[in-house]
């Protein structure tokens, strides 16, 4: 019989080359349930940034974008859909079954009130446009 074995779980920090708009991945794994981490790319754009991650299978329905508390959040399911019909039956699986999940901390950079979300061909495209920079003022010194 066929079993997955999981990577532990390592903190990391992508964000040294972005300048800290992300504080680092929230842990996404736990050894006791079944979460499995989806890939997903971090890429900087003239705009902002474009978080691309990889969820086949998944159908729409199942899937959700969610910003909290400066934390960006995907979550998706994929179930079971092999059930043993007709004598057949599975005797080995690859693909992953169960609950995704990833968050990422986004910092005021990033303006939360015009991210978007996209998905195709199992890959979600979640935009995160910069926020506008606050214009610098130059104000006069009397001196006397």
């Amino acid at each position: 019989m066929f079993s997955l074995t999981r990577v532990p779980h390592r903190r990391l920090n992508l964000l040294g080359d972005f300048d800290g708009l992300f504080g680092g991945l929230a842990p996404a794994v736990a050894e006791s349930d079944n979460r499995f981490l989806p890939a997903l790319d971090i890429v900087e754009t003239g705009d902002g940034y474009e978080v691309r991650a990889d969820l086949p299978g998944i159908k729409k329905e199942n899937l959700s974008v969610n910003v909290e508390d400066n934390t960006l959040v995907i979550e998706a399911e994929s179930r079971d859909e092999s059930v043993e019909k007709d004598g057949n039956k599975v005797i080995k699986r690859e693909r992953c079954i169960g609950k995704y999940r990833r968050a990422l901390q986004i910092n005021d950079a990033v303006d939360e009130s015009a991210i978007r979300a996209h998905y195709h061909d199992g890959v979600l495209t979640v935009t995160l446009p910069r926020a506008a920079k606050a214009e610098s003022k130059k104000i006069a010194v009397d001196i006397h």
